[in-house]
């Protein structure tokens, strides 16, 4: 049996994401934005969605219900898609790599963060070593898992919820 991480360690790695994420976002207030305003002739702003579909999808394969029902297929879904979220979130951030912002810092981290979730989820897929097993265990969860409410924030601030 492979060793779990601990759920004290996955809570600090948890918190500790979110910690650099509330940084880089402190500088915008809460406030609500009014009226929102979408191209729907551009297309990155499409791969932004699609990466975020494919995302969400690709948790709903992590769900252990959904695990148990697809046996080891789910593993063969769930990081393709993961991938593929990746490459989506990667063109759908194009603008910001020319010229880096404190306003792009967020979007740019989100970005990193779904990169590290791609390799580490690489490392529990390939890597079978089970000295490199736990660690990789002990940062995928939690980074999924802050991501996820790192998307959120994401998603409302740039559809002028919040």
């Amino acid at each position: 049996m492979k060793a779990q991480p601990s759920p004290v360690a996955r809570a600090l790695l948890f918190l500790g994401l979110l910690l650099i994420y509330g940084s880089l976002i402190v500088h915008r207030p809460l406030t609500w934005r009014g009226s929102f305003s979408f191209d729907v002739y551009d297309l990155v702003h499409w791969v932004g969605v699609a990466g975020a579909i494919l995302f969400l999808a690709s948790a709903v394969l992590s769900n252990e219900d959904v695990k148990a029902k697809l046996g080891g297929a789910w593993a063969r879904a769930h990081c393709p898609l993961s991938v593929l979220a990746f490459v989506a979130a990667a063109v759908h951030s194009r603008t910001k790599a020319g010229v880096i912002l404190p306003v792009h810092y967020s979007s740019l981290y989100i970005l990193a963060l779904m990169g590290f979730l791609v390799l580490s989820g690489a490392g529990l897929r390939f890597v079978k070593d089970t000295r490199y097993y736990r660690w990789w265990k002990l940062v995928h969860g939690p980074s999924t898992k802050a991501l996820g409410l790192a998307l959120i924030h994401h998603i409302l601030v740039k559809t002028a919820v919040i």
